[in-house]
């Protein structure tokens, strides 16, 4: 059963492509970092998509990229309290799935021929 009204149809499309949240991180004025979600509007439940997080390869392994997603996920949460969930996706090239764990992550799916990861962070409860 899918319980979807017109008023909820219209906030998504209302929405779509106008919830975005960009974090970017400095040293001496240069951008070492940044962060990216968009606010994701679907049935049944509002979720915040991780886009990217990048760190300047100079400054890896120091704890940033870290920084920028926890603080990622408490501006989204404070932006966005409707959202019960965060999800990402990931390439397993990347070697970044320690990573994604460590912060809370799960691995829910691998997709087109384990070339992606989906990665779900659940809060509240909320479980998908």
């Amino acid at each position: 059963g899918c319980d979807v009204n017109v008023a909820q149809l219209e906030e998504v499309q209302s929405r779509h492509a106008s919830e975005l949240l960009l974090l970017m991180y400095t040293a001496d004025d240069v951008l070492i970092g940044t962060a990216q979600a968009s606010f994701i509007c679907t049935p049944p439940g509002y979720s915040a998509y991780i886009n990217t997080v990048v760190v300047d390869q100079t400054y890896r392994g120091q704890g940033l990229g870290k920084v920028l997603m926890d603080e990622l996920e408490k501006r989204a949460k404070n932006c966005w309290p409707q959202i019960k969930k965060f999800t990402l996706t990931s390439s397993p090239q990347k070697g970044a799935q320690g990573f994604y764990l460590k912060l809370g992550y799960r691995m829910r799916t691998k997709e087109a021929g384990d070339e992606t990861i989906v990665y779900v962070k659940d809060f509240d409860g909320y479980t998908s």
